[in-house]
């Protein structure tokens, strides 16, 4: 609320009377909520009454999110991109083990294109092409990829592949 607003609500109270003042329990600090507010009118000083905040009105900033950074070369955007998505790989985790399980093969190995723009936003999930279509699949990659801190480029809109799968590991 502005000043001017207050003063209104101020002047409004006490020319009215005001609502009776409240009382706060003993013992307790007094709050917005529950100490009466007194006005000095010339010499004369009224109660106007019990001021109601919300912590609405008192909201904090979120902070701005992070620059994205710029890829220079194709090299750059695929190494910045990986980076990005393996930020997510608990996520991606999950949506990969849902179509492995809707697959019925636990060892699948599973592939999505994914599109990015100019100004490092993603565009959308796909099949790639061969792949089977997966629309659940792409929701779930999408909304896991969502907000990820993809690079910026001059190079228009950017596809890459990314496959999930098992891979042996031998000692």
């Amino acid at each position: 609320m502005t000043n001017y607003a207050w003063i209104s609500v101020l002047l409004a109270a006490g020319a009215c009377g005001g609502p009776p003042k409240a009382e706060a329990p003993s013992g307790s600090p007094p709050t917005a909520t529950s100490a009466g507010l007194t006005a000095a009118a010339g010499d004369h000083a009224q109660d106007v009454g019990t001021v109601h905040a919300t912590v609405r009105d008192a909201a904090v900033p979120e902070p701005p999110p992070p620059e994205h950074p710029f890829a220079a070369t194709p090299a750059d955007a695929t190494n910045l991109i990986d980076t990005a998505v393996d930020a997510r790989v608990g996520e991606l985790a999950r949506c990969v083990e849902a179509a492995r399980i809707k697959r019925k093969n636990p060892h699948k190995k599973i592939s999505v294109k994914i599109g990015i723009d100019e100004q490092g936003h993603l565009m959308g999930v796909e099949a790639p092409p061969g792949e089977p279509k997966d629309p659940d699949l792409y929701v779930c990659v999408q909304g896991a990829l969502t907000g990820a801190n993809f690079p910026t480029s001059h190079a228009g809109i950017i596809t890459v592949t990314r496959s999930f799968e098992e891979q042996a590991v031998y000692k």
